[in-house]
């Protein structure tokens, strides 16, 4: 599906919980296959680029989580529970 020239996509955000209880914040448009995942306050975000999880994550699925490339990006903040 093509979008019409100049058509501007919205940006999605949703928040998830971490197992340690901060917050997981995921920005991204459905239209350009890219979500940035946050944790915390953290300054090195995940980047999925065109990613089959794109869609779970914008959709709010919580189940996402984990999955293998997230909890592999988490690890690098703390042990899993």
């Amino acid at each position: 599906m093509r979008r019409a020239v100049g058509a501007r996509a919205e940006p999605v955000m949703r928040t998830f919980r971490c197992w340690c209880g901060a917050t997981i914040r995921a920005a991204g448009t459905p239209t350009r296959g890219v979500v940035v995942l946050r944790h915390g306050d953290d300054p090195y975000p995940l980047g999925l680029y065109d990613d089959p999880l794109t869609a779970r994550v914008l959709a709010g699925e919580p189940a996402v989580l984990r999955e293998p490339t997230i909890r592999a990006w988490l690890r690098g903040y703390h042990r899993e529970p």
